[in-house]
């Protein structure tokens, strides 16, 4: 039987994970690697941290920079972002599951730490009001709370009214938001 770790999903998101991880210790930033971890709780397959409210998903990187700084950065490998032609109007989307955003809203109350979706794109649009795609651009990220406020949650994500059986972690359906309110990663060593 094959396991989840054994799919193409898995190894291009993994692989996303450690780019990111790369990326970031280039940029003078120490950077704690939890996607690595042992499951703790095989049912979640994501790194578990304990906390006082008992435990809790964590994103992917835990990172700290020279200034003492920290934050969590949940990193998402996506082939593209979806072009979405309908309400609210045309626009480029990035997503994740609606459970997700609990999770990481109780890490980041209970760690007092922010947390970011950092998204890595292996197609990109050409310009924000074109559905034409090219090669990648630069990592985008976004922090949760902007993804909290903007986002749009949809019970049919992923998969659309077609895949009824998708749908998203525990069944929960998706936050989506514009690609357009994340920004692009611009390193500056030891910041």
């Amino acid at each position: 039987m094959t396991g989840l770790r054994d799919t193409a999903e898995f190894a291009f998101g993994d692989r996303t994970q450690r780019a990111w991880a790369d990326e970031l210790a280039r940029a003078g930033r120490s950077v704690l690697p939890t996607h690595a971890f042992d499951e703790v709780v095989p049912e979640t397959r994501a790194p578990m941290m304990v906390s006082p409210r008992g435990l809790l998903v964590t994103p992917d990187v835990l990172t700290f920079n020279p200034k003492g700084q920290i934050a969590w950065h949940e990193v998402k490998g996506k082939t593209e972002p979806t072009w979405r032609k309908f309400r609210p109007g045309p626009r480029w989307e990035h997503g994740f599951d609606y459970s997700l955003l609990a999770e990481y809203r109780d890490v980041q109350s209970t760690t007092g730490t922010r947390v970011f979706i950092v998204v890595g794109e292996s197609r990109s649009p050409i310009s924000e009001d074109s559905d034409e795609l090219g090669p990648p651009g630069p990592w985008l990220y976004v922090s949760l709370n902007d993804v909290q406020e903007h986002g749009e949650y949809r019970e049919t994500w992923p998969g659309g009214a077609s895949e009824p059986w998708r749908r998203g972690r525990d069944g929960k359906g998706g936050l989506l938001w514009a690609r357009r309110i994340m920004r692009e990663w611009r390193p500056r060593c030891g910041s």
